[in-house]
């Protein structure tokens, strides 16, 4: 199969004040373009100042670089409060997948996750480094790199919105390879190979309810109404290898 090309995409028209409409226009089709055919884009020009992301940056490497015992005070109980600090290996994001898909995690063994987080919300994805990977084969994957742009940041859609459109906008598998080159951890005698990212996910309100939205003469929905609370919490849960009991 094809390697999926994703599409870098100047955004600055949408934040000039003295951009014509048709002006906005050649960026929104360029985004709808990229979301119908890849599920992921890069974005130039969003005119967030560097000085806020480099703050923001210095701040999170500084968090992930204290011990353990120092992040573990951040762990809370996820099907109360799903945020906070989780440590390597305590996240598997493929059962997340299957719990969406209906199947069975306790019959199923997904390996975890190689990475540690901490989720201050309930998505743009800043990263200091390639390694994001792309593929629209599942079975089996083709996978392709996402370009890495200093500057920009990497949208990319998620599963309740592939729902939301009735499939016409995609959600795309991804993930993410281990840097080539060894990074100097800040923490003493420690040598690894390291990556960043900070990601921002913009959910819907947790009462909101998702209904496909049909634009053909003729569809039908793919998917049952749900809440939207309902629909992130049961994949958390089960990616945190936890039961829910949201429907």
């Amino acid at each position: 199969m094809a390697t999926v090309q994703v599409p870098i995409i100047d955004v600055s028209n949408l934040v000039k004040e003295d951009a014509t409409l048709d002006e906005k226009l050649v960026v929104a089709r360029e985004i709808g373009k990229a979301c119908e055919e890849v599920g992921f884009f890069v974005i130039v020009g969003h005119g967030v100042p560097k000085e806020i992301v480099d703050d923001i940056w210095a701040s999170t490497r500084e968090f992930f670089d204290l011990g353990d015992a120092e992040k573990n005070q951040y762990v809370y109980p996820q099907e109360e409060y799903p945020f906070g600090y989780s440590g390597i290996g305590t996240e598997i994001l493929s059962s997340g997948k299957a719990a969406e898909n209906g199947e069975d995690n306790g019959k199923v063994e997904h390996p975890p996750d190689i990475k540690e987080m901490f989720s201050l919300g309930p998505a743009s994805e800043k990263a200091d480094g390639p390694g994001l990977q792309v593929s629209k084969d599942v079975t089996p994957p083709v996978w392709s790199d996402v370009p890495f742009v200093a500057d920009g940041f990497i949208i990319n859609l998620g599963d309740l919105m592939k729902r939301w459109t009735n499939d016409k906008w995609l959600s795309t598998l991804h993930r993410v390879i281990i840097p080539e080159e060894d990074v100097v951890s800040e923490q003493e005698g420690l040598l690894c190979r390291r990556r960043q990212s900070m990601a921002f996910f913009h959910n819907l309100n947790r009462d909101a309810s998702v209904e496909c939205l049909l634009t053909a003469a003729g569809e039908t929905p793919k998917y049952e109404p749900i809440l939207a609370g309902d629909f992130l919490m049961q994949k958390h849960l089960a990616a945190m290898g936890q039961k829910s009991g949201y429907k």
